[in-house]
């Protein structure tokens, strides 16, 4: 359990809670989000800190290596210049991430963190996306 009492637990209770299939490996949270409302699969991880949430997500298909790599990185700062969350990054091998973190000092609800965190997190990555596939698919 955290400082401000939130702990990976009460976040998969959460994710339960929202119907999100997961599974605990090391520590962190991995979901996949399927279904009509996705193209394709969105990847997740989340975890849990003293302070801090943290979610990160991928979508297969979305790799900037090489000489795309420019295109890749002029799309990252064009969202992240537009939104604020989730930032949107390239990794080490090009690939197209989504990342975001909510910070806090204070107890969080439960309610609190599936409004503002998870269903946040999940709906704009999954916007983040469509946008690459619109601008680059």
């Amino acid at each position: 359990m955290s400082e401000n009492g939130f702990s990976i637990d009460r976040l998969r209770n959460i994710l339960d809670g929202m119907g999100f299939q997961h599974a605990k490996i090391d520590g962190a949270i991995y979901a996949i989000f399927k279904g009509a409302d996705f193209s394709k699969p969105l990847a997740c991880v989340f975890i849990a800190g003293t302070n801090k949430i943290q979610a990160v997500g991928w979508e297969e298909g979305f790799s900037f290596d090489g000489s795309r790599r420019v295109e890749g990185l002029e799309f990252c700062n064009e969202w992240n210049y537009v939104k604020t969350n989730p930032r949107a990054y390239l990794d080490r091998d090009g690939d197209l991430r989504v990342d975001m973190t909510l910070f806090t000092d204070k107890p969080l609800t439960d309610e609190y963190v599936e409004e503002n965190f998870a269903r946040l997190f999940v709906s704009t990555a999954k916007q983040c996306y469509e946008e690459a596939a619109q601008k680059f698919g």
